[in-house]
């Protein structure tokens, strides 16, 4: 009873430390949300961030220091960036790199972007408004002076190291947080009840919970890899591959989807869409959707729909938080004028891209929250499994008692 008093304590111990760490130290750590800095950084990653001087802050397109910025996109609007552009929500941080730096009245300010993205941070402005129905932006990368530069006190830190995926857990808590206490909460009720459970006594059945175990945990494995092979195997269902439908369909959440008749998918219905492609043959310049690779479908709201010549066409993109029509209308912008460091485009509502009945695969019908996360870490996973297998068949062989329960 002793010792599993002393277990109890010792893991409630270590979760307090744990915590007591991460309150202390939590301007330290930063979870990488998205994918604009990949290759260097990926969606999970938990990165770790020290103050620097400004002045000591490194600038370089391939090498430059990554920092984290406050107030995420909103600090880009002030400066002039538009906000059709930077809307991150809640005023979300970034964390991207400083490719140019400039000294201005003894105050520090910093170009940005991430590492996968085409353009600099907040480089994008309006420069003519007609009506919410025509809007023209110019993003001018031939003078570094057009650009949008940030002052040294919206810089959080420098990134000095990350650990890999381990900012997923963030996302999975609630459902490891729950089962650990209840878990702790069974070991002191046993104890306070003074019972004692010993499941395995003799040899006999000890082999026979054993062959259980095994049989458990190759199910385990069996189910994993099964759950790996769904998404491939059955095409209703598809993995959200994007944080864009967000709060209607979360990153790494498995989706089920319908074939209905094209007369029957309604406006607000969310659908999954074969790909960019379609978009891409209408004008619409890859540029604007980097982060979609290529054969990659996409899971967006129906805007509109209309019939002609017997064959539907939809408007697809995200519905703002009001049901009004968001800045996110897919195949928006029609580009007018582009080179290497210069592009001129516009937003011109009577010029949308519809997409014919074809493009769309099916209509999203119900979600199943985070399974994806389970494929992420199915290598750790796997192998966890595979030595718990090994351990039971090693006793097996060697026929020592297991008691795997004693309090």
């Amino acid at each position: 009873m002793r010792k599993n008093t002393l277990f109890i304590l010792t893991v409630i111990l270590s979760l307090l430390s744990v915590f007591t760490f991460l309150s202390i130290f939590r301007g330290s750590f930063y979870v990488i949300k998205g994918d604009s800095m990949l290759p260097t950084l990926s969606h999970g990653d938990l990165v770790i961030i020290t103050h620097k001087n400004p002045q000591e802050i490194h600038a370089d397109m391939e090498n430059g220091d990554i920092v984290v910025i406050a107030e995420g996109e909103d600090c880009y609007v002030k400066y002039g960036g538009s906000p059709l552009f930077y809307d991150a929500p809640n005023g979300q941080k970034i964390i991207h790199r400083v490719i140019d730096k400039k000294l201005v009245n003894n105050t520090w300010f910093f170009l940005t972007c991430g590492d996968n993205n085409p353009y600099c941070d907040g480089g994008i402005r309006e420069i003519y408004r007609e009506s919410d129905d025509y809007i023209l932006f110019e993003y001018n990368n031939s003078n570094l002076e057009n650009l949008v530069y940030i002052p040294s006190n919206y810089i959080l830190g420098v990134v000095i190291g990350k650990i890999p995926m381990i900012g997923l857990l963030q996302e999975i808590a609630p459902f490891l947080l729950f089962p650990m206490i209840g878990f702790i909460g069974f070991f002191c009720l046993m104890n306070l009840s003074n019972r004692k459970i010993i499941m395995v006594k003799r040899l006999i059945r000890e082999n026979l919970l054993q062959s259980k175990l095994f049989l458990i945990l190759s199910f385990l494995i069996f189910s994993h890899v099964l759950i790996y092979c769904l998404p491939f195997m059955i095409p209703n269902l598809r993995l959200m591959n994007q944080t864009s439908m967000q709060p209607y369909i979360f990153y790494n959440d498995l989706v089920v989807c319908e074939k209905r008749s094209p007369s029957d998918i309604k406006i607000e219905d969310i659908v999954v869409i074969r790909g960019p492609d379609y978009f891409y043959s209408e004008g619409f310049d890859p540029i604007f959707w980097n982060y979609y690779p290529n054969g990659s479908y996409i899971i967006h709201h129906v805007l509109d729909k209309v019939l002609i010549n017997n064959t539907w066409f939809f408007m697809t993109g995200i519905i703002g938080e009001e049901g009004k029509y968001s800045n996110q209308i897919d195949g928006m912008f029609s580009v007018l004028k582009k080179n290497e460091d210069y592009f001129l485009f516009e937003f011109n509502r009577s010029n949308i891209i519809y997409i014919p009945e074809t493009e769309v695969l099916g209509v999203v019908t119900a979600r199943i929250p985070l399974i994806g996360y389970m494929l992420e870490f199915s290598p750790y996973f796997i192998c966890y499994l595979l030595l718990l297998i090994s351990i039971v068949i090693y006793f097996q062989i060697t026929k020592k008692k297991m008691i795997i329960l004693k309090i």
